[in-house]
């Protein structure tokens, strides 16, 4: 219930900070809930789905055709031009803030009436590529379904060079920083065009991490991903260093209260438009 809370809260972002357009929306949704799925997964899905609606009920989604020519001539001079394409179709905004989240449950039916503030991108505005994965580095599907004991990779890939920063909210109230590895650097500097999976233990930053493995002690856990790009750099909130699992003796990631980190985030989001933030939530589950 608690992540689900997490997800309510309002990231304050004033409107006159931005040239990007803002609009409220209100959004009803509707899903079973059948009988092996917790209540609280239910809503941390359906909150997601509204979430998605909303935005695309205001701005709709945007569609890019990739286009490749090419021109063969012929021996007697003649010349045929011949083009490839494909299209990738996105959404055009972002939801920004939850003003109200009323959950109603009629039997297996879970209903939520949401209604909040969502922001259309402005054009040509890349959004990076992110893509959680499940026990491998080279998975091309996006995971959101793990089990105890299981490793999560983060694809990450932009158009523009910039930082990035990533932090898992766990169901224990705590903002855990899986990127910037280190506590002296306050984002990470990643390049343009370039395939990046995190956390790499090739990568010479990374003194801290092999792999991120999930932990489901004994019930499901919902926990959620947030993954920070600017082309511009931006500052880390202050963390409490990370201490040892009492259980396995590892380094456990430097933390704050997830309210901190929310109301961080809020005032970066504020402060620079070209920031995208790319969330969601993901599941661990008993074996």
């Amino acid at each position: 219930m608690r992540k689900v809370l997490l997800l309510l809260l309002s990231v304050m972002v004033s409107a006159a900070a931005w040239c990007q357009r803002e609009q409220k929306v209100q959004v009803t949704e509707t899903m079973h809930v059948p009988g092996y799925m917790s209540m609280d997964r239910a809503r941390a899905e359906l909150m997601q789905k509204a979430m998605l609606k909303g935005v695309e009920q205001a701005f709709g989604t945007r569609i890019v055709i990739n286009s490749v020519g090419s021109t063969v001539t012929s021996n007697n001079g003649a010349s045929k031009e011949t083009y490839a394409s494909g299209s990738s179709e996105s959404l055009a905004g972002e939801w920004i803030k939850t003003n109200n989240a009323d959950f109603t449950v009629n039997g297996e039916w879970l209903t939520l009436h949401l209604s909040g503030v969502v922001r259309e991108f402005p054009e040509g505005r890349p959004t990076p590529k992110v893509r959680c994965m499940r026990n491998s580095k080279e998975s091309k599907l996006h995971e959101t379904n793990f089990t105890d004991g299981e490793k999560m990779w983060l694809y990450f890939y932009s158009e523009l060079p910039g930082y990035v920063a990533i932090y898992i909210l766990d169901e224990n109230g705590k903002a855990n920083c899986i990127v910037p590895y280190s506590q002296d650097s306050n984002c990470y500097r990643v390049a343009a065009n370039t395939d990046y999976v995190f956390v790499d233990d090739k990568d010479k930053n990374n003194s801290w991490w092999k792999s991120i493995v999930l932990q489901a002690p004994g019930h499901l856990v919902v926990n959620h991903i947030y993954v920070m790009f600017s082309p511009n750099m931006f500052g880390s909130i202050s963390t409490n260093s990370g201490f040892r699992d009492a259980n396995t003796g590892k380094e456990l990631p430097r933390n704050c209260s997830d309210r901190e980190f929310l109301k961080w985030l809020s005032g970066h989001r504020a402060a620079d438009p070209q920031m995208s933030v790319v969330d969601f939530p993901i599941f661990i589950d008993t074996n």
